[in-house]
C-alpha cells in the first residue's frame, strides 16, 4: 500500500428523518443493557465508484438517509436515563451524523488485496472506540462517505445497545433500496427491536428466561471490556446475514474483513461469502503474538488455506 496522505474529511452535517416520529420511548431490555458498555458497531460496503459526481452522488445518499429514518426512528433518536435510572430511547429526531470524507490516494485493490485489513479502513468509519453509553450525548448513528480512486466506501457506526446484526443490515440494505430508483418498492418496516440475544436463546422456555431476568436484575453487568481471564472466545455476526444483499445503483460491494474495535482479545466472526452466494468467511481475530504463531504453523496455515 502506497505511503500517502491520510483521509481527509470534506464536510460533516446532521441528517433529520424526512417523517417526524410519532413512536413513544423505547425502554432498553435487560438484553439491551449489557451492550451499554460495548463499541459502536462499524459495518458498511467497498463499492466500485459510480459515473457520477462525487457532489452529486453524496447528495443523493443524504436524501435517501433522510427517508430511511423515518423508517427508523429510534436511530433519529438519543438515549436517555429517567430519575429511577432506567435507560430509553427517545425517538426525538435528533438527527444522525453524515461525514464526506477523502482517500483518493487508496484504491480498492490497496484495500482488498494485504492479508490484514488495512489499518486505514478504520478512519473510514466514525466513533472509533466510542462505547454504546455515549449515545446519551452523541448521535446513535453515524454514516460516513470515503471517496477512493476508484471506489466509494459507506460505512455506518450504530449504537449496539439499540441494534444488533439484524437489524443494522435490514436498515443498510434499506438504505441501498431508497437510494436505487429502480427499486423503490419500500417494502421494509422497522423491526429493529425485534432482537434476540445469544444470552437469551430462543429455544430457552419461560422458566429460564424469567430466571435470567431475576437473576440480572438482582446482579446486573455490562458486557466486559477486554479478556479478563485469556481464555475466552465470543462468536459474533451470522453468515446469514444479508451483507451482500445490496446495491445503491451501481452494483453489490467487494467483500471485506470487520474492522474496527474490539472488546475481547479472541472473537470469531462468520459472515456470508461475498459475490459468491455459496461461500462463507469465517474471520478470527486474535492477539498479534498468537496470530503471529498461528501464521508460523506451516501444517495448520496448509490446511485452512485450502
Amino acid at each position: 500500500m502506497p505511503s500517502a496522505p491520510s483521509l481527509t474529511l470534506v464536510s460533516k452535517c446532521t441528517v433529520f428523518p424526512d417523517q417526524k416520529s410519532t413512536m413513544e420511548d423505547l425502554k432498553l431490555s435487560v438484553s439491551d443493557l449489557p451492550m451499554l458498555s460495548c463499541h459502536y458497531i462499524q459495518k458498511g460496503g467497498l463499492f466500485t465508484r459510480p459515473h457520477i459526481p462525487i457532489d452529486s452522488l453524496v447528495s443523493l445518499l443524504k436524501n435517501s438517509l433522510s427517508q430511511t429514518l423515518s423508517y427508523f426512528p429510534p436511530l433519529a433518536g438519543r438515549l436517555k436515563t429517567d430519575s429511577n435510572g432506567y435507560v430509553y430511547i427517545t425517538c426525538n429526531d435528533a438527527g444522525v451524523d453524515f461525514l464526506h470524507a477523502c482517500a483518493t490516494h487508496l484504491s480498492i485493490c490497496d484495500i482488498l488485496s494485504p492479508v490484514y485489513v488495512p489499518e486505514c479502513v478504520k478512519s473510514f468509519f466514525a466513533f472509533d472506540r466510542t462505547v454504546s453509553y455515549d449515545g446519551h450525548y452523541k448521535p446513535i448513528l453515524a454514516v460516513q462517505v470515503t471517496e477512493l480512486a476508484d471506489g466509494v466506501f459507506i460505512g455506518c457506526a450504530l449504537n449496539h445497545s439499540v441494534t444488533d446484526g439484524t437489524s443494522i443490515w435490514n436498515f443498510f440494505n434499506t438504505f441501498a433500496e431508497l437510494q436505487e430508483e429502480s427499486r423503490k418498492s419500500r417494502r421494509c418496516c422497522s423491526p429493529i427491536f425485534q432482537e434476540t440475544r445469544a444470552d437469551i436463546p430462543g429455544a430457552h422456555n419461560d422458566e429460564m428466561v424469567r430466571r435470567f431476568v431475576k437473576n440480572w436484575e438482582e446482579d446486573p453487568k455490562c458486557f466486559p471490556l477486554g479478556n479478563f481471564d485469556g481464555a475466552s472466545m465470543t462468536m459474533g455476526s451470522s453468515p446469514r446475514f444479508p451483507m451482500y444483499d445490496n446495491d445503491f445503483g451501481w452494483g453489490r460491494p467487494w467483500p471485506l474483513g470487520v474492522v474496527g474495535p474490539t472488546n475481547l482479545t479472541v472473537r470469531s466472526l462468520p459472515f456470508q461469502g461475498g459475490k459468491a452466494a455459496e461461500a462463507s468467511i469465517l474471520e478470527v481475530v486474535l492477539a498479534p503474538e498468537t496470530m503471529a504463531g498461528i501464521e508460523s504453523d506451516y501444517e495448520f496455515m496448509q490446511y485452512v488455506s485450502n
